[in-house]
């Protein structure tokens, strides 16, 4: 009996034994994890074309894997086998299973170069221990028929080149420490770790850390972008548009945070700019306070843009300077127009009743936006109103909706097919 007994206890302290090993063994590696890690801001130049920031692949797989804003978009004819893979895969058990989402719980830094060229950094965390040595990938990994996998080794970092012989592709990737780099070219792995050495990366870069603050935390990604890069090609077919731009210094990068759910696709963007010009500068400075046309929106709102001006006067005629230059003989042209037509300046039909609040929204009831105007003096609008539909060239009739009345006000047949 004390012979069984002795066994069990040496058996239980063989146990305990190999679990404090095991214990020491793993806060060696979580201590040596934690002196060894590198942070990979370090590695992304500061000269990017487009930058992408996931916190966490885990995160963002949750959030699309089950998305109903997939099925309708998938559904098209063009995407159907890409949604009928979708479909295959979440009825598979592949997509619950907890080993998968917790493997992936990393970050995920994407840098396209201005070539297009994307380039993938990412932060194995303490996953990183098991690849730390070259040697490991080199002995489980060898030349096969379908693929090989060369070494491309200096005094301080190792690439590898992996080659696919079926469709000719070469994939190129390096582990250092915690971080997996994984790109189409072998310079572009070799451009990250000068990026390091030389320290122009956005580690240093203060403009990075200021823009960052400016946008809504989180989304499923960041994206930061050279802001002319992008911008000026996208002008070159508005004229319009690039008149405003022109009079505006943009700083080098903007920044975009960027969340969906099966509700919504939730955009919150940030440009720092500034001007020279002195009618845009005092515009641009003014601050006429909140918008309240927010209590009234609908749930259903898709779309919704507005602005705080000081004067509808000063929004038009600032409206007109940008697109032509000036405004002074436009400004004269309407007017004589509006005491031909409806015996009233332009002062007294926009200018006298219009607020500080101006902006459009859509919703889910039709893509036709509804505008609206804040309305600065009542009086002075029915005034307006009442003598626009006097004249012929205005119709005027009254609807009821719930127990509002609203005005229709439509031009006759006989102008229809003039305008």
């Amino acid at each position: 009996m004390e012979t069984k007994k002795s066994k069990i206890g040496c058996l239980l302290k063989g146990l305990v034994f190999f679990i404090i090993i095991i214990g020491i063994l793993f806060l060696s590696a979580f201590i040596f994890y934690r002196i060894t890690r590198e942070d990979v801001k370090k590695y992304i130049p500061d000269d990017y074309f487009g930058y992408v920031k996931i916190d966490s692949i885990t995160s963002a797989y949750n959030n699309l894997i089950d998305l109903r804003a997939a099925d309708i978009i998938l559904s098209q004819e063009k995407l159907r086998q890409v949604y009928k893979t979708l479909l295959e895969f979440r009825n598979s058990k592949l997509s619950n299973n907890k080993f998968l989402t917790s493997l992936l719980n990393m970050n995920v830094n994407i840098v396209l170069k201005k070539d297009y060229s994307p380039v993938f950094l990412v932060d194995l965390g303490f996953k990183s221990i098991i690849l730390r040595s070259s040697r490991f990938i080199t002995k489980f990994v060898e030349r096969r028929e379908n693929f090989s996998l060369d070494e491309f080794k200096n005094k301080k970092y190792t690439i590898y080149r992996l080659y696919i012989y079926s469709n000719q592709q070469e994939f190129y990737f390096s582990i250092h420490k915690n971080l997996l780099f994984f790109a189409l070219q072998k310079e572009d792995i070799d451009n990250l770790y000068d990026v390091k050495m030389n320290g122009n990366n956005i580690y240093n870069d203060d403009n990075y850390y200021f823009i960052k603050k400016q946008i809504k935390k989180g989304g499923i990604a960041e994206i930061y972008y050279n802001t002319d890069e992008v911008i000026k090609p996208l002008l070159k077919k508005m004229a319009g548009v690039n008149n405003i731009i022109k009079k505006l210094k943009l700083d080098t990068n903007s920044a975009i945070s960027f969340n969906i759910s099966n509700d919504d696709l939730f955009f919150s963007s940030f440009t720092k700019s500034s001007t020279q010009d002195e009618k845009l500068q005092n515009f641009l400075e003014n601050n006429a306070g909140k918008l309240d046309i927010i209590q009234y929106l609908p749930d259903d709102t898709n779309l919704y843009t507005a602005i705080n001006i000081q004067s509808f006067e000063e929004f038009y005629k600032l409206f007109l300077y940008l697109q032509e230059g000036g405004y002074e003989k436009t400004i004269e042209k309407i007017d004589n127009a509006c005491q031909v037509f409806f015996k009233m300046s332009i002062d007294e039909i926009i200018f006298s009743w219009i607020g500080s609040e101006i902006g459009a929204f859509t919703s889910t009831i039709s893509s036709s936006p509804v505008i609206f105007l804040k309305i600065k003096d009542k009086k002075q609008n029915k005034m307006v109103f009442d003598k626009l539909v006097s004249s012929i060239l205005l119709e005027d009739s009254n609807l009821n909706f719930d127990g509002v009345n609203l005005n229709k006000i439509s031009f006759p047949d006989f102008l229809q097919s003039i305008i």
